[in-house]
């Protein structure tokens, strides 16, 4: 290879590429690769130029036809050529040289294209394994190689992370330092599994998901993808592992999302609906009972608009907490929406079992749960809706249940009832009730009846407390409790409630204006949380006021004592925009259990009414008299007047007239009274006498002496 120094510097690595495309493009040319044959060349030019036989230069074509033709030419020939030049010998020597060179180029050519293949197959190696390094070291993943042994033989960086082990730690090590205790048998059978194919490199699969063990012990879930190769004759297993313990945790937060209330964590509507159309196909291809039970907490609506939704909330996770508790072990309990719960009950003998289950969620939800440092009842009322054989539709089940929920709400709450079919009535009912609600008022079918109070030092007419009726077309007057926990249930008293103080008003200034006496007479007017709780409460009242005339002093707004359970401040901040109005404040209903005694000096008060449940009571129970009396003590000694509500016996007027009540309300003196009526009333009532209507009597008038 010294003839062709130039060959043996391409067939380099760097200049591969090079040599290859000149010699294949110009193969013919390869003697010129020697040096020395290029300095006889450079000669052979010159004497070829001097005797003007050849033109061509050595890279221009023609250049090796001339040469051949001077070398092929005879002796004499070239000497007749060349009779003045003495370099033929050199010549004929240049010829062979030529030749030789010709054929160690030849050889180089071939040599360098198997040099070539080889060079270019060790470049890509070369360059497969830098790859495969980068890949091994940057990516984020665990790169783990185990041997049929299982034990570690690489760790890449990745794997360090995830895993928490430095490669030290762990190479040589078994594989079941890295997964959790007792799975690494099956890890291990499955590799044997695949030793036994024969293939020398094989895809083992991808496995849905693992667990695995940090060093700190903690497990995480990861997916690996496992491969199976053969190096110097022995298996070797690579593992490339992700952890996919953040994308499984959103996963499983929206499953959750999807099928749990974000409140109590309790299965949502949805997923209870799909699991009673299991269950419900599963009872009637066995023919076997189940039952649903609804729940609908009394007194959540209470609780959420005087303490707070954020009160109503930790009420609700509490009550959930109970009802898991009362269940059976597979029973499910969900959260329908708001307070309302449902139970599904499968795999029980008969409806004792459901009764049972009822019960214990009765007592359990009856028992107190202690919101801002307080103890707050509540009770629940139940539906149960049974199906003895699983014929019963899903849909079905549920409604019998909700209609027997309301049945057993209408009852009194607080107790349970077991759907029966006359119930849909009363379920429909309902439903028209509040249909009717919403179209009422547009239709002008409320009406305002008033109730007299009396003074009961002087049996003088001491005002009227405006009560809400709702007289429907073609239908029986429907009483308040019928409709009010409905209208406070939809928001519809708000706007019902500002008509009634409106239209209250109206008429209370019109008969000032007609019966002067009566100017130092009381309008009561009873308003609901909901509409206390209104920002603008005060304003309303003073425009309502402006609007009819009536002075502020004759408006005095009975509020219920459920409205001081919770955010007082807030409760007396507006108590004082109203009573900044001039208008009187009553706390209605006292004693029923809601608040203590002891707030009454927080709060901007001009009269206290004792609720009619204690006063029915003065007569035959002593203790109750006794809780009588406290009131009124301690209302007169924060100089609070007070209303005995209920009064219906001579006895009853006696006893509140001994403990020196300030004002009477009841049957006692008349019923609740259309205007024209209590207008007849105000006009036949003297200072020494009441004169009243009784239900009892055909509504005839009596005349009451007056109490000394």
């Amino acid at each position: 290879m010294e003839d062709a120094p130039f060959v043996n510097v391409c067939i380099q690595p760097h200049g591969v590429k090079e040599a290859l495309q000149r010699l294949q493009t110009a193969s013919e040319r390869a003697y010129l690769c020697s040096e020395g044959f290029l300095e006889s060349v450079t000669q052979t030019i010159n004497i070829a130029a001097e005797i003007k036989l050849l033109h061509a230069q050595p890279h221009e074509e023609g250049f090796s036809d001339g040469l051949n033709r001077l070398l092929k030419a005879s002796e004499s020939q070239r000497c007749l050529a060349f009779e003045n030049i003495q370099w033929v010998g050199e010549i004929e020597a240049e010829t062979q040289r030529c030749t030789q060179t010709t054929l160690i180029a030849e050889n180089a050519l071939s040599q360098l294209e198997t040099d070539s293949s080889l060079t270019i197959a060790h470049q890509e190696r070369e360059e497969y394994h830098e790859s495969f390094y980068n890949l091994f070291r940057l990516l984020q993943d665990a790169i783990i190689t185990i041997n049929q042994e299982c034990l570690i033989t690489q760790f890449n960086p990745g794997a360090e992370v995830i895993f928490g082990y430095s490669a030290n730690e762990v190479l040589g090590q078994h594989l079941d330092i890295l997964l959790p205790l007792g799975s690494g048998e099956s890890h291990r059978r499955h590799i044997h599994d695949f030793q036994e194919d024969l293939q020398d490199a094989r895809y083992m699969g991808t496995r849905q998901t693992i667990s695995g063990k940090r060093k700190d012990n903690t497990l995480f879930a990861a997916e690996p993808s496992i491969c199976r190769y053969c190096e110097n004759g022995q298996f070797v297993f690579m593992v490339v592992l992700r952890d996919v313990s953040e994308r499984k945790a959103r996963e499983a937060e929206l499953e959750f999302q999807a099928h749990y209330d974000h409140l109590c964590s309790l299965p949502n509507r949805a997923y209870f609906n799909t699991r009673l159309e299991c269950v419900q196909k599963r009872a009637l291809q066995r023919g076997a009972p189940l039952a649903v039970i609804f729940i609908d907490l009394d007194g959540f609506k209470f609780v959420n608009d005087t303490l707070g939704h954020k009160a109503g909330d930790e009420l609700i996770i509490a009550i959930a907490k109970r009802l898991e508790k009362c269940v059976r072990s597979g029973d499910m309990v969900a959260r329908m929406s708001g307070d309302e719960f449902t139970v599904l009950l499968e795999d029980i003998s008969g409806l004792e079992d459901a009764i049972q289950v009822a019960n214990r969620i009765l007592d359990g939800v009856r028992k107190p749960v202690i919101l801002e440092g307080s103890e707050i009842f509540v009770s629940a009322s139940l539906g149960i809706a049974y199906s003895p054989d699983g014929v019963e539709t899903p849909e079905y089940l549920l409604r019998h249940a909700d209609t027997a929920m309301y049945h057993a709400k209408a009852q009194g709450k607080g107790s349970y009832a077991l759907f029966e079919p006359s119930m849909e009535r009363l379920f429909q009912e309902r439903v028209d009730i509040e249909n009717g609600l919403r179209v009422a008022l547009g239709r002008g079918e409320f009406r305002i009846h008033y109730q007299p109070l009396i003074e009961v030092k002087t049996g003088q007419f001491a005002g009227v407390e405006a009560l809400l009726r709702w007289e429907r077309p073609n239908q029986s007057q429907m009483l308040p409790s019928q409709f009010i926990p409905i209208a406070e249930e939809t928001g519809l008293i708000v706007p019902i409630g500002y008509w009634a103080l409106e239209e209250s008003c109206r008429q209370m200034e019109q008969w000032r204006r007609e019966r002067p006496l009566l100017n130092l007479c009381t309008l009561s007017v009873n308003m609901s949380v909901k509409q206390l709780q209104r920002v603008d409460i005060a304003e309303r009242v003073a425009d309502i006021l402006k609007k009819t005339g009536l002075p502020a002093c004759n408006l005095q707004i009975e509020l219920t004592e459920s409205v001081l359970i919770t955010n007082l401040q807030e409760t007396i901040a507006t108590m004082k925009r109203l009573k900044a109005l001039g208008v009187k404040l009553a706390l209605d209903d006292f004693g029923t259990g809601y608040s203590s005694i002891g707030i009454l000096h927080h709060i901007p008060l001009d009269m206290v009414k004792i609720d009619r449940s204690l006063i029915s009571q003065i007569e035959e129970h002593h203790r109750m008299l006794l809780v009588v009396k406290a009131i009124v003590a301690l209302c007169s000694a924060l100089s609070l007047k007070v209303t005995a509500e209920g009064v219906e016996t001579q006895e009853q007027l006696a006893i509140i007239e001994r403990l020196k009540c300030d004002v009477a309300q009841g049957y006692l003196f008349a019923k609740p009274l259309t205007g024209k009526e209590i207008a007849e009333f105000m006009d036949s009532s003297a200072p020494a006498s009441i004169r009243f209507l009784n239900s009892a009597s055909n509504d005839m008038p009596k005349v009451l002496p007056r109490v000394a």
